[in-house]
């Protein structure tokens, strides 16, 4: 299960609690809760974000800039117009200025403007974000949120900090993980959130993330959590006299609002105490002195720049193409259109138009003369044909509705039948002139998306899952509806590829088990298990790889059969002679290729020639530092009668086989070459495909349409519950679609999305990417792994990060020959000083992975300094977080006289099972372990962490030097605790839960995130955004569905308090240490004594055995 980011929105009203008179000075919070409210009526335009508001004037964010408004409503004007977005504005305690987060580097800094309009003026300069929060009372200093503080790399929490208004460093306000706050001007004392909800798409969300209000006084160090309801208790405003929430101590919670169809969101409270909010895209203002609310009706004279008509690049776009029977043009499929585009100079035609539909899925027809595709221009998805160079009107073959979500269809190659598959994981084929499908097969265990015609058109062959993830090949024969097996359960095949003059069925089989050991570990890996096989298809059929050489000639003298000619890829074409299938022996007559096991992919064959990819094994590290996308493999032919492979082509994406051409893809490039040779580089760079004559006519209104209809049909038919949770999934489509012609650009389209989808209430619904329709450069600030005060006219080195070797990482002013240590003073950067009233990092901006020259000096004082090289780095975060690891294991080591070690787990992915190779096994020498599993981001490796853990020690293994192992091998002989809080989840909520099932170790801590149903993430949609359906529920007898919206309970609760945190103290891992050392006293290691060694003398025996 991925955790890739958390996300959840709560239904959310204004609470109250009534208080003291209108003229009372007393202090009472105010908070967005989540509790329930009703409909309204929609605005005319605009999609209208983050308010804020001050006596008579309303900032806020539309279109990606702010705007103003009278806080009576009417036109609105534009005080931001840069390309890059404007968030969270907040107006100054005077009303003069506006704070805000601008993305105009590729990153979110905090700026601030005049209230008027005027030129930003920016203040931070962190390459994480920074997110406007507040202003400090006095009005000096803004406050903000940031990752930049974080230990952990989790990415989840945030935490405060100020800037003054005049510039400089920030500082961290002392709460230690806070993601918003609220400061009291009469009193003092601070309200706030340690997490947040803001941009969470799951609402009703109940699990251990759920902010709570925290109230206390900074000066006093008295932080308490006040009331806690269910649901999620956000957005703290202080305000005087009757509006309220509740009190300071979180007595007396009384709903303000009620809202039932729509949630409040962004609220801000004013001066003189209205609140202003947002509501189904509206602003309102909410006045406590009445307890009335009213809508703004706004109009922004806006040209709506990002939602005219445009011409994205096609050639980047690109998602699939198909090549031509006869090798002459390209179906390339882009943006959701298709287009014809000949493989030499020559004409590039579009064969659909239109954004308000995607096509997706072009094949042509077996004579070339259509194209067959998907396409949801009904709504629903539905299978076409149409001319191939897009004359006439397209003609259904499967009309919309029929099933949901199709897998790309396949043409028989006598042009009788159409193959397609669905996510009901069933195979179908239709005839290609007409007529309801048919029914080939259905997996109960997951889709079929690999299946291949015969030659003749007449037997499809499938690869179909079985319930043990092993799967097998299949034929179907169309004449009698039947389908067959190929190969057993035994063994896991796939991929069928038929030899086009139908002698053989080729397919790949993960058969080779290999076992590689583990050199850290007695376990082993399977990763060069696969080869390609082929069954030969009739009983008389040759051995393609059988030795015949030095045999007799045939019994007609010698000259060849028909049967036995070679086959000549350049014959004139003929009509394919009818496939032949003897099924009486057929299993037995596979034949394994002569090449060595290895990871293979994606076979084609001519009759000559089988193709097909080989994929480099990467480590789960390699593919986390790698771009994001597949990996480039090396296309292999394997040449049937020198029975030899050859590398044909490296750095292949994917490619298509049709007659003697081979369409290959490098990245976005496309090339059409022989398939009887492996191109040379000067042949490759002639053989290119012009890709940039496709042109996509782009209307972005359209186009954010079809992506609500197919995000909304996705999570229809790939959510794990048919029943959609009891959630009315249609009429949820028709409340959030009436919003979209209010929308001005991509990212408002992404937050419509994600309330469409967080009306689930399930984890794992997200919505990320798409096209911005604007292309911002990234401008990355450098980082040297320190923190640094200012000095005189320099900064002194405060602090070094650093881990363990083992961490392969630090910070570049330790890096050899740099030398730089704490105490040092860095004068200037590129030779050029630090100006004044900016920050550190202000001078390393766009440095990030550049080579710098530093001045450093023992002192403020350019005499006797030195010059010295670095790399900056681009993050940070990893230096931090192994320096907080590398910390807490020193002082668990320190606190137990070294009996004990640690471990911390990022995630239970890459990082995590990297983290536990890293520090497992150097501390299986330690009675103890402390399993720190706080701040996990999930993934999918716990099972394999937990393998290791459950290790009881059964026996030893001892040799005359003296040194003694365990059996297993590499194994804590002493119990282990385990420690979780609100911040893990996803396969992090898995583990702790299964370490209580199990009875393994204590979990102290607090309750975690709460969602454990799976993701998958592999359906992009037209522009490259990816929403993701939760498919993979997880269950156990004990809790049955109880996890997911609730969280793990500890079996010992501790909390972190803010004024703990903020001063370095874990009480966490402090009772961790207590628990671990009461369970060594409890369960102390067996004292095993050795014995004498047996006496093994002829004497000893003839005394034993007289």
């Amino acid at each position: 299960m991925l955790k890739p980011g958390w996300t959840s929105q709560q239904r959310s009203d204004v609470v109250r609690q009534e208080g003291e008179s209108m003229h009372a000075r007393t202090s009472v919070l105010v908070v967005a809760a989540a509790l329930g409210g009703s409909s309204i009526a929609l605005a005319r335009t605009g999609y209208y974000q983050f308010p804020d508001l001050h006596e008579h004037m309303v900032v806020f964010a539309s279109e990606g800039d702010l705007w103003t408004v009278a806080d009576t409503g009417g036109v609105a004007r534009r005080v931001t117009t840069h390309a890059g977005s404007e968030y969270f504005p907040r107006y100054s305690p005077d009303g003069k200025s506006i704070a805000f987060t601008g993305e105009y580097g590729g990153n979110r800094d905090v700026y601030v403007i005049p209230a008027d309009g005027g030129e930003p003026r920016r203040l931070t300069w962190h390459p994480d974000p920074d997110e406007v929060i507040d202003w400090m009372p006095d009005g000096k200093r803004i406050i903000f949120r940031s990752r930049a503080g974080n230990d952990t790399t989790s990415g989840f929490e945030w935490h405060l900090f100020t800037v003054a208004v005049a510039g400089g460093d920030h500082e961290p306000l002392p709460l230690g993980f806070a993601g918003r706050v609220a400061i009291d001007p009469a009193t003092r004392r601070w309200a706030f959130n340690r997490s947040s909800v803001e941009f969470r798409t799951w609402k009703r969300y109940r699990g251990g993330t759920a902010p709570t209000i925290w109230v206390g006084d900074p000066d006093k160090h008295d932080f308490k959590e006040i009331a806690k309801t269910q649901g999620a208790e956000a957005f703290p405003m202080w305000s005087n006299g009757r509006l309220w929430s509740m009190r300071a101590d979180g007595a007396e919670a009384k709903r303000e609002t009620r809202e039932t169809t729509w949630d409040v969101r962004w609220p801000a409270v004013a001066p003189d105490g209205r609140i202003a909010f947002s509501l189904a895209g509206d602003l309102h203002i909410y006045n406590p002195a009445t307890g009335k609310d009213g809508k703004l009706e706004i109009d922004i004279p806006s040209e709506r720049k990002l939602g005219r008509v445009r011409y994205p690049s096609a050639e980047k776009n690109a998602t699939s193409f198909d090549l031509a029977p006869d090798g002459d043009r390209l179906a390339v499929v882009t943006r959701g259109e298709i287009m014809s585009v000949a493989v030499k100079d020559g004409v590039t035609l579009p064969i659909t138009r239109g954004s308000a539909a995607r096509e997706r899925g072009a094949a042509f027809s077996s004579d070339g003369k259509s194209l067959i595709y998907i396409t949801d221009a009904p709504g629903e998805e539905e299978l076409r044909a149409i001319d191939a160079w897009g004359r006439g009107q397209p003609r259904v073959l499967v009309p919309a509705g029929k099933t949901g979500w199709h897998f790309p269809p396949v043409a028989s190659p006598d042009g009788k039948w159409i193959a397609y598959a669905d996510q009901t994981q069933t195979l179908y084929v239709i005839p290609a002139a007409g007529g309801a499908p048919r029914t080939v097969d259905h997996s109960a265990q997951s889709e079929i998306n690999e299946y291949a015609f015969s030659p003749d058109g007449r037997y499809l062959a499938y690869s179909l899952s079985l319930a043990t993830d092993y799967s097998i090949i299949r034929v179907f024969d169309t004449q009698t509806g039947k389908s067959v097996s190929i190969t057993g359960a035994a063994t896991n095949d796939f991929t069928p590829a038929w030899d086009p003059e139908g002698r053989y069925l080729y397919f790949l089989s993960d058969r080779a088990a290999n076992p590689v050991p583990d050199r850290r570990d007695e376990e082993n890996i399977e990763i060069r298990t696969m080869r390609p096989f082929l069954v030969v298809l009739q009983k008389d059929g040759k051995n393609p790889f059988a030795n015949t050489n030095g045999m007799p000639p045939g019994p007609d003298g010698g000259k060849p059969r028909a049967d036995d000619k070679k086959p000549d890829d350049k014959k004139a074409k003929q009509p394919p002679r009818p496939v032949k299938i003897d099924l009486d022996g057929l299993a037995d007559r596979y034949v394994a290729f002569p090449v060595p096991p290895a990871s293979y992919g994606a076979l084609a064959a001519t009759a000559k020639t089988v193709f097909y990819t080989e994929i480099p094994v990467r480590g789960m590290i390699e593919e986390m530092g790698g771009d994001g996308g597949p990996p480039e493999v090396t296309l292999v032919a394997f040449d049937l009668e020198k029975r030899k492979a050859k590398p044909f082509l490296d750095g292949v994406t994917r490619f298509k086989l049709a007659g003697d051409k081979l369409a290959v893809a490098r990245k976005t490039d496309v090339f059409v070459v022989d398939a009887g040779k492996p191109p040379s580089p000067e042949e490759l760079a002639e053989q290119k495909v012009a890709l940039s004559n496709m042109v996509v006519e782009l209307s972005p209104q359209d186009e954010w349409r079809q992506i609500f209809d197919e995000t909304w049909r996705m999570m229809r038919d790939f959510y794990w519950d048919p029943n959609m949770g009891g959630v009315d999934w249609k009429a949820q489509r028709d409340k959030y679609r009436a919003l979209l012609p209010r929308l001005g650009t991509r990212d408002e389209l992404n937050d419509v999305l994600g309330e469409l989808i967080g009306e689930l209430s399930t984890s794992h619904t997200y919505i990320s990417g798409g096209d911005a329709g604007t292309e911002l450069p990234q401008i990355t600030t450098g980082l040297l792994g320190i923190d640094a005060v200012r000095k005189g006219a320099g900064f002194e080195v405060a602090r070094i990060y650093r881990g363990d070797p083992a961490d392969g990482v630090r910070s570049p002013l330790v890096e050899p020959g740099v030398g730089v240590t704490a105490g040092s003073v860095i004068l200037a950067v590129n030779h050029r000083p630090f100006a004044a009233g900016q920050p550190f990092l202000a001078a390393f901006e766009n440095l990030a992975d550049k080579d710098v020259v530093l001045t450093v000096n023992t002192r403020a004082d350019l005499n006797g300094a030195r010059d010295l090289v670095v790399h900056p780095l681009r993050s940070e975060r990893r230096l931090r977080y192994v320096d907080w690891v590398r910390r807490n294991r020193e002082y668990v080591a320190q606190k137990t006289g070294g009996k004990v070690g640690y471990i911390h787990l990022p995630d239970m992915g890459a990082a995590g099972m990297a983290a536990f190779d890293t520090w497992f096994y150097p501390q299986i020498d330690k009675q103890a372990l402390v399993v720190d599993a706080r701040w996990n981001g999930g993934g999918f490796v716990s099972q394999r962490i937990l393998e290791r853990m459950r290790r009881k020690v059964i026996a030893l293994v001892h040799s005359r030097g003296g040194s003694t192992s365990t059996y297993p091998m590499r194994s804590v002989d002493g119990p282990f605790v385990v420690l979780t809080n609100e911040y893990a989840g996803s396969d992090g909520d898995i583990f702790p839960m299964v370490v209580q099932l199990d009875k393994l170790a204590p979990v102290i801590g607090m309750r975690s995130w709460g969602g454990i149903i799976g993701i998958r993430g592999d359906k992009p949609l037209v522009d490259g955004g990816m929403p993701t359906q939760p498919e993979f529920a997880y269950w156990d007898a004990t809790h049955r569905w109880g996890v997911e919206n609730r969280g793990v309970v500890p079996d010992i609760e501790v909390q972190n308090l803010p004024q703990d945190v903020a001063r370095g103290v874990d009480a966490q891992l402090e009772r961790a240490l207590t628990e671990v050392q009461r369970l060594m006293v409890q369960h102390p290691a067996a004292k095993r004594d050795f014995g004498q060694i047996p006496d093994r003398s002829r004497k000893a025996y003839e005394k034993r055995e007289p």
